[in-house]
């Protein structure tokens, strides 16, 4: 053989793969069906080069077996065995060319046996050949079939990286959203606190204008109620000094009818005359009318004490109203 079966598979699978035009890193770039269907063309190939060469293997061995029948040692044999038959059908039949002949058989007979021997050899070569490479056989497709494990494992890797690329995509995506949003919020954010700080400036100085001229206004209104106040305590003065003296009045006039009530009492003890008591009626008349009067003056500066005070917290609460909506102000 010129070659072994191994030279010979390594070279049609080699320029098989050639052929193919596959990517080294793991079939990248392919569709999974095609890759599919490359890997199962790969495996019938492989399975028709086996064949092929056992048939081969095959064939060599019988034309082994074919050409050690057909060796110069044979051919001589068999020119000398012509010669010797040759010769003894010339010569006749004498004692040395039966030994002759008795010899060629034998030698023939050796050379029968060496041949037998060499086909048997050829034929346990044979079936070594062909249980090596049965053997070779199932090491590469045990060999094939841990690839297409490999190839399996590495496609499922390439698929949960593809899937774990995608999810880290979508993250990316997602976060660049959210980071997009923050920007908007924290953009919109400063603008919000930009315009706050505007408005609450301008009511800063509003509150303050307003602050000031109701300042300026309530102290005007406190001067005039200090001067108002300052009338009403003289007012009150004079009505305290008025309801004094009517109280000095009004006890004088007590005093005046208790001693009126002695006088009488002793003009009746003195005189019992006629004239006397009816002076005394008149007189008692008098006194009794005199507290009807008092009741009455009592009453009425009462009253006008009442209305004055009445007045005077009513003016009062119409200030302390004005001032209220001031105070709330500040």
């Amino acid at each position: 053989m010129s070659k072994t079966i191994e030279m010979k598979f390594d070279e049609e699978m080699l320029e098989y793969i050639q052929d193919l035009q596959l990517k080294t890193v793991s079939f990248g770039g392919y569709d999974r069906k095609d890759v599919y269907e490359q890997i199962r063309a790969l495996i019938n190939k492989a399975r028709e080069v086996c064949r092929i060469l056992t048939e081969d293997a095959v064939a060599e061995a019988e034309r082994g077996v074919i050409s050690n029948f057909s060796t110069q040692d044979v051919l001589d044999s068999l020119g000398s065995q012509d010669a010797s038959f040759a010769a003894y059908s010339d010569a006749g039949s004498t004692n040395e060319e039966m030994k002759i002949a008795e010899s060629t058989i034998e030698a023939l007979q050796r050379e029968l046996q060496a041949v037998e021997i060499e086909a048997q050899e050829a034929k346990a070569r044979e079936q070594q050949a062909v249980r090596a490479l049965n053997q070779e056989k199932l090491d590469y497709q045990k060999e094939l079939l841990k690839l297409q494990k490999d190839f399996d494992e590495i496609q499922q890797k390439n698929e949960e990286l593809q899937k774990e690329r995608s999810e880290e995509e979508q993250r990316q995506e997602v976060m660049d959203q959210a980071s997009a949003i923050l920007r908007e919020a924290r953009l919109e954010g400063a603008r919000l606190i930009d315009d706050s700080r505007a408005k609450i400036d301008q009511e800063i100085l509003l509150g303050r204008a307003l602050r000031n001229e109701e300042e300026s206004k309530a102290k005007k209104d406190l001067a005039v109620l200090s001067a108002e106040l300052e009338e009403l305590a003289q007012a009150c003065l004079k009505h305290r000094e008025y309801l004094r003296q009517s109280k000095t009045l009004l006890t004088d006039v007590l005093e005046f009818a208790e001693t009126g009530e002695d006088m009488a009492a002793a003009a009746l003890e003195r005189s019992n005359s006629e004239s006397t008591n009816i002076i005394l009626d008149r007189y008692e008349d008098k006194s009794e009318t005199e507290p009807d009067w008092q009741e009455e003056e009592d009453c009425r500066q009462q009253e006008v004490v009442d209305e004055e005070e009445g007045e005077t917290d009513k003016y009062a609460e119409e200030l302390v109203t004005e001032d209220d909506p001031e105070d709330s102000s500040y």
